[in-house]
């Protein structure tokens, strides 16, 4: 070769490069148009509806039969301005603080803010007796978005130089390593999944309610779900060949539907929310009439699932209990069974400090150490039974226990005799620990780093962008759920993906 060509053949190289940054800029990074305007009106309002939440929640319990209409006002004005400023600054609706914000709301003000303008029944709402702490619950959940807002706000800022970005790392190559830790998540899953069908047998003979109270090894099922949903969405958000993509595609429509039918619903709608918001950070699309078609859809099989799963065993149903489900389902249905979340939000409220005393951050340091994997042959005893058992002798027992049984305890005995549970609430927890303090300061924190996280083009950053694959939708889900459901899962992945790329490493590289 000629030193003309050689220089000819470099310069072509040096081209395409180019071409490609450009190519890269355009379809993996959402441009973030830096408005003070934003951030103040962001902060404004965040903190004008902060301090007024405060006022109600430190106010002298005094029950208003209109609560409901005050507290979704506030609430929407919240969010209309939420909304506005943050497509402002970050050009899309599709963000991170949106996946975990639009379930938190749901859950805690699904029947608040319909029966606001007259949608639903009351539901004991204009019950005084127990509207006072709904009333109080309402403004709880108004404080923690408001939070939210004022650490979201303090993060409007420019984001990185993209050009120093895309010359330093190529986003197939991160695409490969989303996909590849997939695979390592999805043989793990089938390792839980053997050990789920040796313990139980056939699964069919089951029905949702009797996996958790009966006296099978529930490890392997319970790992299961929580590593499944992880592999799914690693795999569809790294797959960037054709095999990959046909393979993602089956995949993902099996999961969902698999966990749908089976009553977990959350294990198929969170990883979903979160599936399609990194979807569009990384650079894809998904028309919004498409995503509010899957949320119609979403609000009519909530509803149909939850009649399904309560007929008994899964190989007892058929298309007539098919079909009964569906003439039974209902948008106010699913909106009722939601919107409870407020309701023990409520409770919590209402028992703590009254009756038991607040936790001052054990319920995170013990589901901590309940999220250490047991490797031992036999189960762990029983935090419920124990508690159970313990309160016999010692009146404190019942307030040791995890927060979700400690309040099935309290307000539903019926249901812990049984084994089964009522849930619990994001906004609860911090509560139940630290009082109106750890809701501000849990919130703001959440906002901020929500905030440092969508400023990022998350294309260029694969452990970020491999950690909200793997470990971000068992966040999402704790909106509903104490603080462990998160701890417990991402300590599992963690564990196995620390595993999987040791053996990569000593595997033949081809």
């Amino acid at each position: 070769m000629s030193p003309g060509e050689g220089y000819k053949s470099v310069t072509l190289r040096a081209k395409a490069v180019q071409k490609k940054s450009r190519e890269i800029k355009g379809d993996y990074f959402n441009v973030v148009k830096y408005s003070s305007t934003s951030m103040i009106a962001l902060l404004f309002v965040s903190v004008s509806t902060f301090m007024l939440s405060l006022f109600k929640v430190l106010s002298p319990l005094s029950f208003d039969s209109d609560w409901s209409k005050s507290v979704s006002y506030v609430f929407l004005i919240w969010a209309a301005t939420y909304f506005a400023t943050t497509y402002k600054q970050y050009n899309t609706l599709y963000l991170l603080s949106t996946a975990y914000l639009l379930p938190l709301a749901l859950f805690h003000l699904g029947m608040t803010i319909p029966h606001a303008f007259g949608g639903f029944q009351s539901y004991g709402l204009e019950n005084p007796e127990f509207g006072v702490w709904l009333e109080m619950s309402g403004w709880y959940t108004v404080l923690a978005f408001s939070s939210i807002g004022i650490g979201l706000s303090l993060t409007f800022k420019q984001t990185e130089n993209i050009n120093t970005l895309s010359n330093k790392i190529d986003p197939d190559y991160v695409k490969n390593i989303i996909f590849i830790n997939g695979i390592g998540l999805l043989l793990a899953s089938a390792v839980f999944f053997i050990l789920m069908i040796k313990s139980y047998g056939n699964i069919l003979s089951y029905s949702r309610v009797d996996f958790f109270r009966g006296g099978a090894d529930t490890r392997g099922l319970g790992v299961f779900m929580m590593v499944f949903p992880s592999a799914v969405l690693c795999i569809v958000l790294g797959a960037h060949k054709k095999w990959q993509k046909k393979f993602s595609i089956i995949l993902a429509a099996f999961a969902f539907f698999f966990f749908m039918l089976s009553g977990y619903r959350s294990a198929a709608l969170f990883p979903a929310i979160v599936g399609v918001v990194l979807w569009t950070k990384t650079g894809r699309k998904v028309p919004v009439i498409v995503a509010a078609s899957f949320l119609v859809a979403v609000i009519f099989m909530i509803s149909i699932v939850g009649v399904l799963r309560a007929l008994g065993p899964y190989n007892k149903i058929d298309s007539s209990a098919v079909e009964q489900s569906i003439e039974s389902a209902s948008v106010e249905d699913t909106f009722r069974t939601m919107g409870q979340t407020g309701g023990l939000l409520a409770h919590v409220i209402k028992l703590v400090p009254e009756v038991d005393p607040h936790r001052y951050g054990m319920s995170y340091l013990e589901g901590l150490r309940r999220s250490i994997p047991n490797v031992l042959p036999k189960m762990s005893e029983s935090g419920r039974q124990k508690g159970k058992e313990e309160s016999m002798y010692d009146t404190e027992a019942i307030s040791n226990m995890v927060p979700s049984d400690w309040l099935t305890y309290r307000i539903a005995r019926d249901k812990f005799d049984r084994g089964e549970g009522v849930g619990f609430s994001a906004i609860a927890e911090p509560y139940l620990n630290f009082g109106v303090a750890g809701v501000v300061f849990f919130f703001i924190l959440l906002g901020y780093l929500f905030g440092q996280a969508e400023r990022r083009s998350l294309i260029y950053y694969p452990y970020l962008l491999l950690f909200l694959c793997a470990m971000y939708w068992p966040l999402v889900r704790t909106v509903r759920n104490e603080f462990s459901n998160f701890l417990k899962p991402a300590i599992f992945i963690l564990i196995i993906l620390i595993v999987w790329n040791i053996a990569l490493k000593i595997m033949p590289k081809k």
